[in-house]
């Protein structure tokens, strides 16, 4: 191969990365909704909190995306927080003061993702679950 051939492989391959990374970390969403399905304090109870800022709706964003599929059917305990972003609803599960956190789609029983710590931790500093 040419080293003019190898230069325009390697370009070609950078672009297809940049492409790839962009589309994977991109944030479509203009809003997420939370409702508090557990009551805390009486004032919390299905509330719906809206947020329309970037790094909110990035950090929802990201934790969807980046959770992983458990194996099995999971038996869950009834979640405290449903979520909606880009017009697909989640349960949320958290556990305060410490990184762990899941998600399930609603309408699919049985199969819940693990958060990152680092999602999971993002989204109980939005939540004020600290």
């Amino acid at each position: 191969m040419s080293r003019k051939a190898r230069i325009i492989a390697g370009c070609t391959a950078v672009v297809v990365l940049i492409g790839a990374l962009l589309y994977m970390f991109r944030v479509t969403g203009s809003e997420v909704v939370v409702y508090s399905l557990v009551q805390m304090n009486p004032e919390q109870l299905n509330n719906e909190i809206i947020f329309k800022d970037k790094q909110t709706i990035r950090a929802f964003t990201y934790a969807v995306r980046f959770a992983n599929k458990q194996p099995g059917v999971a038996k869950m305990a009834p979640p405290a927080y449903k979520f909606v972003l880009d017009h697909e609803e989640y349960y949320l599960w958290l556990l305060p003061k410490q990184s762990f956190g899941e998600i399930a789609k609603v309408g699919e029983s049985g199969t819940v993702y693990k958060l990152r710590k680092t999602s999971a931790a993002s989204l109980q500093r939005i939540l004020r679950l600290e």
